[in-house]
Order: structure tokens, then sequence, then C-alpha cells
């Protein structure tokens, strides 16, 4: 309903994968509903795909290459110990890189990492992905 840069800041920041207004057209919502899914993300042709990034780059405070490999791995429903295989470090650096980012994104726990990094796009939804949440 609104089509102004803040309350879609605001609105993206809270974990929207995108954003239509109240007046679209069904064709436009079938298009957003299928890109969610594809690609966890939709970037209407009403809103600028800018500021989508510009919103995002606001919530992904300052993430690490191989925090986002973590976040990924982590959205994929694996142990520790698996991810600390995958990403060939000791498991208390596994445990590290939970603690660091659930500080950073202020969430509570591993799931709540994976949720954020899947609604913010950070990690595409896929098929692991919906099974995990």
């Amino acid at each position: 309903m609104y089509d102004n840069e803040y309350n879609i800041i605001k609105m993206i920041s809270g974990g929207a994968g995108g954003y239509l207004l109240k007046d679209c057209e069904p064709e436009d919502m079938q298009a957003a509903i299928l890109s969610i899914f594809d690609t966890g993300v939709y970037y209407s042709k009403h809103i600028p795909e800018d500021l989508f990034r510009t919103a995002k780059a606001k919530i992904l405070p300052h993430i690490k290459e191989r925090e986002i490999e973590y976040l990924n791995l982590c959205s994929r429903a694996l142990s520790n110990k698996e991810i600390a295989d995958e990403m060939k470090i000791k498991l208390q650096t596994v445990e590290d890189y939970r603690r660091e980012l659930c500080e950073k994104l202020r969430v509570k726990n591993k799931v709540d990492l994976a949720m954020f990094a899947i609604r913010t796009g950070i990690v595409p939804m896929n098929i692991n992905a919906i099974s995990f949440l």
C-alpha cells in the first residue's frame, strides 16, 4: 500500500523478500510468488532494484565471505561437525561463527540464522531449506 522509500526499506529490513503494491495486477503477484520460491527475492518493476540493494546493505552488517559460506551450510540443516568438515575448519571455529553471527544479526540460535539468511536472500531458497524450516 505504501510506495515510499522509507516503508519499502523497512519491509525489506524486516525480512521481506520482495514488495508489491496493493493495486498490483494478479500476474505481478504470481510472478512475485514464483520468484520468491525460486530465488528468495522479487524485484518489482515499480520499485527499483537499487532500493532493494540499499535495504539489504543496511541489514547485512559486514558479513564476510566465510560467514556467508557458514550461513549457506547452516541453512542446509547440517550439524556443526558436518559444517566444520565442509569448511575444513575446527568445530570450535564453527561455534565461533555461530556466536558472532547471532550477535551481528541479533538472533538467538542457528535456526534463526538459517531463517534470516533465507528470508533476506543471503542464501537462496532450496528444497533442503524448506524441509529444514
